[in-house]
């Protein structure tokens, strides 16, 4: 009996031994919920960031295809109704390593409205051979570009 209360009193001892590493272990499991918080919060917000970094990502899918098909349009408006001169933006395009400078298409594909029906205020006040002209940087790039599409084209 006597033995049995030693025994008894040892372990009461090591119980309160064994107070302060309880109280670290819960200082340590309290931190670590803390820091367990702080990243599921990081998660959170990089799923509503990737969420609209792929909202963004549709959007901008959505306004290339909207500009390529108007860019259909603007191409297949000018082989339509000038095929040589579509035949001379193609030219161009497959070409361009030939020139010095910058060649630019012509105004009727390069430039774009806001509002498509504001496009007849454009049209009439710019003749339609200054919409279907290319612009160069360089006289020598003009000379080698009408040489190769007069003669490529007749």
């Amino acid at each position: 009996m006597i033995e049995d209360l030693q025994n008894e009193l040892r372990t009461v001892e090591n119980c309160e031994n064994l107070q302060p590493q309880i109280d670290a272990i819960t200082s340590d499991l309290r931190r670590v919920q803390e820091e367990k918080a702080v990243c599921e919060g990081e998660i959170i917000d990089k799923q509503r960031e990737k969420e609209m970094l792929e909202k963004q990502k549709r959007s901008v899918g959505d306004h290339i295809i909207r500009f390529d098909n108007l860019m259909n349009q603007k191409e297949d408006k000018l082989r339509q109704r000038y095929r040589d001169t579509y035949d001379a933006v193609l030219w161009l395009r497959n070409n361009r390593d030939r020139f010095k400078q910058r060649v630019c298409e012509p105004i009727m594909l390069t430039i774009n409205m806001k509002d498509n029906k504001n496009a007849k205020y454009i049209e009439n006040h710019i003749s339609s051979n200054d919409l279907r002209a290319f612009v160069f940087e360089s006289q020598e790039d003009m000379e080698i570009f009408l040489r190769e599409v007069t003669t490529n084209q007749h």
